[in-house]
């Protein structure tokens, strides 16, 4: 199924997976949405830049991904996920997007999390250490992790990092 699908997730689960990884960004109208990519242009039937779309826009396009038996699919949001996310599975959240460096934005993540009643079983990563430490910084209790594509020595990267979790890229 394509990227980020209610049927790649679905899929997840039914294969026995421990928890969900997927990518996060931030609609113009302040929506948390799960899709990989800044545009919307390769995965979808569409073309322009997620954070300078409401949800409203983006629930309008197919991610099909240009294959027909999915083109009923629509880019999710977090909520619809975690409704269907079983309570045992863990949900780890790529931070994709600069809007988690405002405040106002990263408090209502955090506050979003809370109200899902999801909080203690999300871990947030991302290639930048600075959207990271800004979850950190609203939410000490969700771990966190670096994403990085430098060869590295763990000693050296990790204590001064303050991150949880630090892995290459894939």
């Amino acid at each position: 199924p394509p990227e980020n699908t209610l049927p790649s997730f679905r899929q997840a689960i039914a294969e026995g997976a421990d928890g969900i990884e997927t990518d996060i960004q931030v609609t113009s109208d302040g929506q948390f949405v799960l899709f990989h990519d800044g545009e919307v242009d390769r995965t979808t039937n569409g073309s322009g830049r997620v954070d300078q779309m409401t949800l409203t826009d983006l629930t309008k396009l197919s991610v099909s991904y240009g294959r027909r038996e999915y083109s009923n699919e629509r880019i999710l949001t977090l909520r619809e996920l975690v409704e269907i996310l079983p309570k045992d599975k863990a949900l780890l959240l790529e931070i994709k997007s600069d809007r988690f460096l405002e405040e106002g934005i990263t408090a209502g993540f955090i506050a979003e999390l809370n109200r899902l009643g999801i909080l203690d079983r999300v871990a947030a990563v991302s290639f930048s250490l600075a959207r990271i430490q800004a979850i950190r910084a609203k939410e000490p209790s969700i771990p966190i992790g670096w994403i990085v594509y430098k060869p590295w020595v763990p000693e050296q990267v990790w204590p001064k990092a303050g991150v949880d979790m630090l892995g290459p890229a894939w």
